[in-house]
């Protein structure tokens, strides 16, 4: 991720063995460019954040024209919590959160205040608390590769790339 861009380069499949979560204390606005699959041990949470393919100009996701074969995020949950406004949640999308791509937790989905929501989404439950949108969905052209029920008919293994630490 370039820090100073807000732009999130992604590419393949990851397995990211913990929690995700954006600082709840700060608004974060991050255009995503790529296809990639994010597999979680724990669990996802976003709060005022905008994880998008493209924005318009007033800063909100631009759901007309996601292009859906060039970019789609695929994060999957296994863990939850029980935060207090959502109980045993893998995914909890909150005040003013935007996100564009696909959801698919092992327990419940939590979405409140103004939340919003652009592609397809797996759960036990959606708990959905004050205000929620969801946004037409686009074809899906290009799954990421382990999604699940994309079959898988080949693949190569390479060794990470772009990251430091």
């Amino acid at each position: 991720m370039n820090a100073k861009s807000r732009m999130l380069v992604v590419d393949g499949t990851i397995l990211w063995d913990g929690n995700l979560e954006f600082d709840p204390t700060v608004q974060y606005d991050v255009t995503y460019d790529g296809v990639a699959a994010f597999y979680l041990t724990g669990w996802f949470r976003t709060r005022q954040t905008k994880l998008c393919s493209t924005f318009t100009s007033g800063g909100d996701c631009n759901y007309g024209t996601w292009d859906t074969e060039a970019d789609i995020l695929f994060v999957a949950a296994a863990g939850s919590n029980n935060w207090s406004q959502c109980s045993a949640c893998g995914v909890l999308l909150e005040q003013s959160s935007q996100f564009q791509g696909a959801l698919y937790s092992d327990f419940n989905m939590g979405f409140q205040n103004n939340s919003y929501v652009q592609g397809p989404m797996v759960s036990k439950e959606e708990l959905i608390q004050n205000s929620f949108t969801f946004n037409y969905i686009p074809p899906l052209i290009k799954v990421p590769f382990g999604a699940p029920s994309n079959t898988i008919t080949g693949w190569e293994l390479t060794p990470p790339t772009n990251f430091q630490g």
